[in-house]
This record gives C-alpha cells, sequence and structure tokens, in this order.
C-alpha cells in the first residue's frame, strides 16, 4: 500500500512542478509584455453596448445572403473589441463572430496571415480603401468599387462608422434592408 501511495504523491508533484513552470512561462510573457508589440486594448461601456446592438444585423444578412455571398462591415470598425495590435491591424471579431459568410477585406490581420499568395501592396490597397468608405463621404466610384470589384451582396453598417450618416451614396446600387438604432443592413439590387 505504501508503495502505491509513494507512486501516487510522486505523480502529483510531478504534475504539480509542470504546472508551476508552465505558470511561470506565461507569467513571463505577461510581465514581459509592455516591451513587445502585443497589447491588449481595453474597450469603453460604450464601444461594449455599441456592439452588441449591431451584432443582431447579422442575422438579416444572413438571411438575404447565401453562403458563398461576400459581406462588409467596418474592417477597423470595433478596435476596442478584440484588438491585441495597433490601431489599423486589429482583429475583427465583429466580423469573424458573427457574419457566417466570406469578406472580401474582414480585417487586416487575417487577410495578412491567410493571403500569402496574394500581393501585399494590392492588399494594402483595398484595407485602406473599404476603411476610407467606413470613414464617410464614400463617393459613386467607392459604391461601383464594392458592387463591381469586390463583389460585395450586403453591407452592414453601426452606428460607431461614420458611414452612418452618410449611407445615401449606397443606394445607387444598394437598397436599405433593414434598419435599427444598432444597424443598417444594405443589399446589392438585383
Amino acid at each position: 500500500f505504501s508503495a502505491v501511495l509513494a507512486t501516487h504523491l510522486l505523480e502529483r508533484g510531478r504534475r504539480a512542478w509542470l504546472g508551476g513552470m508552465v505558470l511561470l512561462v506565461v507569467l513571463g510573457f505577461c510581465i514581459a509584455s509592455p516591451f513587445t508589440e502585443f497589447r491588449v486594448r481595453k474597450a469603453s461601456g460604450a464601444e461594449h453596448k455599441a456592439f452588441a446592438r449591431a451584432v443582431p444585423g447579422w442575422r438579416t444578412v444572413r438571411r438575404i445572403t447565401g453562403p458563398r455571398d461576400l459581406v462588409l462591415s467596418n474592417p477597423a470598425g470595433f478596435l476596442g473589441i478584440g484588438g491585441v495590435s495597433n490601431a489599423d491591424e486589429t482583429t475583427n471579431l465583429f466580423l469573424s463572430l458573427y457574419a457566417e459568410r466570406d469578406s472580401p477585406i474582414g480585417d487586416f490581420v487575417f487577410a495578412k496571415c491567410y493571403s500569402e499568395f496574394y500581393d501585399g501592396a494590392q492588399l494594402e490597397r483595398r484595407f485602406k480603401r473599404v476603411k476610407g468608405i467606413f470613414a464617410g463621404n464614400p463617393c459613386a466610384a467607392d459604391v461601383d468599387y464594392l458592387a463591381d470589384d469586390l463583389k460585395v451582396k450586403a453591407i452592414l453598417v453601426t452606428p460607431e462608422d461614420a458611414l452612418w450618416d452618410s449611407c445615401d451614396v449606397l443606394s445607387d446600387r444598394y437598397d436599405l434592408c433593414s434598419r435599427t438604432d444598432g444597424y443598417k443592413v444594405f443589399v446589392l439590387r438585383k
């Protein structure tokens, strides 16, 4: 009996030692993180509320699009939620977690990771142009770019996007399909 107990205690000791070492490594990274590029942003309560009000818009987008249709939201939207890099290169959790559709540019981080054979300069131009459209005051050529070049079937705009107040130009090619105080969904006119 004492040999079994000794073996059991020895095994628990090894697990505890291994767990302690893993904890030390994690703590080491946490302590060193101010000296690296990895930064976690803290979102404001208002941003969390806006995010929560906008999420149901993806249900509308999924209802009006097929699984192979491309959809779009601000690739630099909700920077404080899920952002673990610099201001322009954040992960877009809003699209990634809720769209359930592909996008021509979801965010710059994943686009760089999963576009190994795509021209980096062209990718950066696409990101900046789409980000600029959501920054407000798009022109007719921008709307044509979304419809014809990027083949975007549906666009989700939130009050956090400057585009919210200048969506009129989208009506040249897109119909307003749904609107609440948390989102507007536009669908490409047939």
